[in-house]
């Protein structure tokens, strides 16, 4: 592991002894890391660590932290990079010089062919069964153990959560929904329903030690005072979770407002951005849906286009880029090309 400088006059030390201080952090926590303790902070002291230093890379270490997913060696790279750019890893520390694109996390919404295939080609997914119908504990279970170490799962929250019962998507339904039921189900109401909706899918997301959990709502799903105030209820009941949140709203949401409701319940606002821009977020969580539809193509413009907007996001690591198109491999698989990337 490099030497680490800590922007004082104790210069380079070794990173690994920081590490190490911030492993026990995250053993003594135990997946609640709403607040930074103090182990790694005294570890950085004692070492000569300048103080503005401290509070950026302890912040950047543990959002780093919060995905239990990652080997030791793995969040030590990522620790790395937060290192290197003064605990910011999404901006450029020298005037002048164009900002280095955050770590690039590519892969596809869906397994798009073989599992097996896919862990050897990509280092994330987005699970869309889980908004459908979410499997059996024992289903996640199994895709936790055949997926390499270092390997990341997102998943889409439950349907019932964030959609209606006149959503098509219904039809995909396993079980039963009686009618007075049904009304009781998505757009974030505090019902019985709902609240089921998201211990499912919190199951599934312990079980596969997930990244992210996407909400990704209707176009129906409007910013009227109703559903702004559904929606942060919701967020404030859950509380802090030992993985990311990503907020889709696919409707015409004022910027301000999704900005605001990001900011307060500490969401990543989820865009495709080809044709919208983040709000907010920690990360970036970037959906491509298709331009006009699930059948394009991308082109070699279009994922220059990609690569350009990556170099310019102002975000912490990581960058987490899912294609949702008809040929989401292929095309995954010509951006990890473009930007250098191996699985």
């Amino acid at each position: 592991m490099t030497d680490v400088n800590l922007g004082s006059s104790s210069g380079f030390v070794d990173g690994r002894a920081i590490m190490q201080a911030f492993e026990q952090d995250l053993a003594l926590a135990r997946g609640n890391i709403e607040r930074p303790s103090y182990r790694i902070s005294e570890c950085l002291t004692r070492l000569g660590a300048d103080s503005a230093f401290i509070q950026k890379l302890v912040y950047a270490l543990y959002d780093v932290g919060a995905n239990h997913a990652l080997t030791f060696q793995h969040r030590a790279n990522r620790f790395e990079t937060c290192a290197s750019r003064g605990g910011r890893s999404g901006e450029a520390h020298s005037q002048g010089r164009e900002a280095e694109p955050v770590q690039s996390l590519i892969g596809c919404c869906g397994w798009a062919g073989a599992q097996a295939q896919y862990f050897s080609q990509f280092s994330v997914i987005e699970i869309q069964s889980t908004f459908y119908d979410p499997p059996a504990a024992k289903v996640a279970a199994r895709w936790r153990a055949l997926a390499p170490p270092d390997f990341e799962f997102c998943l889409k929250a439950w349907q019932l959560i964030t959609h209606p019962c006149s959503s098509p998507t219904y039809r995909r339904l396993r079980g039963f929904l009686s009618p007075e039921r049904s009304q009781m189900c998505g757009f974030f109401q505090d019902t019985e329903e709902v609240w089921e909706a998201w211990k499912r899918t919190l199951e599934i997301a312990e079980t596969v030690r997930a990244s992210v959990i996407l909400f990704q709502c209707p176009a129906s799903f409007k910013a009227t005072q109703g559903n702004i105030e559904n929606l942060s209820r919701f967020f404030q009941k859950i509380g802090p979770q030992p993985f990311r949140l990503a907020w889709e709203p696919r409707g015409p949401w004022p910027c301000q407002v999704v900005r605001d409701l990001c900011a307060e319940h500490k969401l990543i606002h989820c865009v495709d951005p080809l044709t919208d821009r983040s709000q907010y977020g920690d990360a970036v969580y970037w959906r491509l849906h298709g331009k006009g539809s699930y059948s394009y193509h991308y082109t070699e413009e279009d994922l220059a286009q990609l690569q350009r907007l990556l170099y310019k996001a102002q975000a912490e690591d990581p960058a987490y880029i899912l294609f949702n198109n008809v040929s989401m491999k292929s095309d995954a698989k010509r951006f990890m090309g473009l930007l250098g990337c191996r699985r």
